[in-house]
């Protein structure tokens, strides 16, 4: 088929997955593909492929759990059980093992995630999000508070969602996605300038399914970029960054009109039926 080649293709030439690898020397490719096969088997109804993939995700990077809201989601239409939370643990065991083998400890492993939560203090490491413009003197009272903030709103995202949005059409599942994967780090405090990269990948596969939603596939881009170059230059370029967030805020909110229409211009969804 020609269109899912083209959008792979497209995937491989993205400007944020080449500065990603390229000036940040990173490798978010590898847990947002992750994300991305956890996001097809959804679309199949297959519960254990979906979890296996996050799974797999959740090992390589703790961002993966920026998709926990679609997840709750799924949870709430009755697509996954909480059995189903026992794979994405079974599989982050699995993957510790070679760790496990070559003498790291075992306390480490399974500590590794709340040991790096607290290893830099700043509301905002050129992150295009709101905390980009709060003074990081307000560091102690938003960490845990802009935390807090972010699970409330997600969580009352995820209710209304698995409520009103029906669950049998293919493009639902990518905007709920995409809206999970970009609001979380936008209202999470301590995210990176990278951490948009996995709104980008699904931004494109928007695109891809539908056409009209296609300039958020561009804005993530701008973003993104934006955010990452002034690494390349340093201070010189610092200002780009604050153009980033002020665009991803616009993004954002579109976003949400978007989520908005979908969700009190459809009608009700009884959670559980198929």
């Amino acid at each position: 088929p020609v269109i899912p080649l083209l959008a792979a293709y497209t995937l491989l030439i993205l400007p944020s997955l080449i500065l990603n690898s390229t000036v940040l020397t990173q490798c978010d490719i590898l847990w947002s593909s992750c994300l991305l096969g956890c996001l097809y088997h959804a679309m199949r109804k297959n519960s254990l492929g979906t979890m296996i993939w996050f799974g797999l995700a959740i090992s390589f990077k703790l961002q993966a759990v920026f998709l926990g809201p679609f997840l709750a989601i799924l949870f709430l239409w009755g697509d996954l059980s909480p059995r189903h939370l026992l794979i994405p643990a079974g599989i982050y065991i699995l993957t510790a093992l070679p760790c496990l083998a070559a003498g790291r400890g075992i306390q480490d492993v399974m500590t590794i995630y709340l040991a790096q939560a607290d290893v830099f203090k700043e509301l905002s490491f050129n992150a295009p999000n709101i905390y980009y413009f709060i003074p990081n003197e307000h560091y102690e009272s938003l960490k845990w508070g802009g935390l807090a903030f972010a699970g409330m709103i997600m969580s009352a995202f995820a209710a209304i969602s698995a409520r009103k949005i029906s669950p049998h059409i293919r493009e639902h599942y990518a905007l709920l996605a995409l809206i999970s994967v970009a609001f979380m780090p936008f209202l999470i405090p301590k995210m990176h300038e990278r951490y948009f990269f996995a709104a980008d990948v699904f931004s494109l596969l928007l695109a891809f399914l539908n056409p009209a939603w296609r300039h958020y596939a561009i804005l993530f881009q701008v973003v993104s970029c934006l955010a990452i170059l002034p690494l390349v230059d340093g201070a010189g370029w610092s200002w780009l960054v604050t153009v980033a967030a002020i665009i991803n805020i616009f993004v954002m909110m579109s976003l949400y009109r978007i989520w908005h229409r979908s969700v009190f211009s459809a009608p009700q969804h009884e959670t559980g039926e198929k």
